[in-house]
């Protein structure tokens, strides 16, 4: 805090809170001096009158007045100290909410009570922070179907948290869609591979017949010499078989 007007050449300054002693200091009379809770945490400078206080407390919020050269400024300080706002945390609204739901309220929610006012941001994935109300609304369509996460954020004078990330319940992993190049590339493959085997076949078709009329050449032999080793089985006499020889007496 600053004297209201701009004093030249000062000689004395002194600084009251509600009326009580906060700091004091008369050139050559008076060494600088502080008060009761400012003790320890307060700051005067003696060149322009610019009194700061650390780490002030609900304790320390009330009016600020201030004396230059034995002259009472007109003018004062109502000072508000205000809290930190806490980390906060998103809620999920209704508590029924799920992925089939048509749409759902997110709140950020933390004890902003000290704080005020606080203004409140939110966050989709990894997109840019936009300035928003305490509580949002998401709707379940195709956009937001592709949103994974939220974070919100409180802010005020003195400090900024975020929350951590929340899942989407309307979140829908997207297929991967086959790219048109890779369907035209295989076809083309397929198309190539079918030429290729209508080729070869194509000059292969001699061998593969004089083959294939070798092969049955071949059956055939081996067909007619079984006939033929069944006729001469038949034919052939047994062991048992009886035989009439038609012998002449020798003369």
């Amino acid at each position: 805090m600053s004297p209201p007007e701009t004093v030249q050449g000062l000689t004395s300054i002194l600084w009251k809170f509600n009326g009580n002693l906060v700091a004091e200091w008369v050139k050559d009379k008076v060494p600088l001096e502080y008060y009761s809770q400012f003790k320890g945490r307060t700051t005067l400078n003696t060149g322009d009158g610019l009194l700061t206080i650390s780490s002030m407390t609900a304790a320390d919020a009330g009016r600020y007045t201030v004396e230059t050269n034995n002259k009472v400024q007109t003018v004062g300080y109502n000072a508000k100290v205000l809290n930190k706002v806490p980390k906060p945390t998103v809620e999920v609204q209704p508590l029924g909410c799920n992925p089939t739901s048509p749409d759902c309220y997110l709140t950020c929610n933390g004890n902003t009570t000290g704080a005020e006012p606080v203004t409140y941001s939110w966050k989709k994935d990894d997109k840019d922070w936009q300035s928003s109300e305490k509580r949002i609304n998401i709707i379940n369509n195709e956009e937001m179907q592709r949103v994974k996460t939220f974070i919100c954020r409180m802010n005020n004078s003195v400090s900024q948290e975020d929350s951590d990330p929340i899942d989407n319940l309307f979140f829908q992993e997207k297929q991967p869609e086959s790219s048109p190049g890779v369907g035209v590339g295989l076809g083309v493959v397929s198309f190539l591979l079918l030429i290729i085997g209508s080729v070869f076949l194509y000059c292969k078709k001699d061998e593969l017949k004089s083959k294939f009329q070798s092969r049955n050449a071949r059956n055939q032999a081996k067909n007619v010499d079984k006939d033929h080793d069944k006729k001469t089985d038949k034919h052939s006499p047994g062991e048992n078989e009886n035989f009439c020889l038609n012998t002449r007496p020798e003369q």
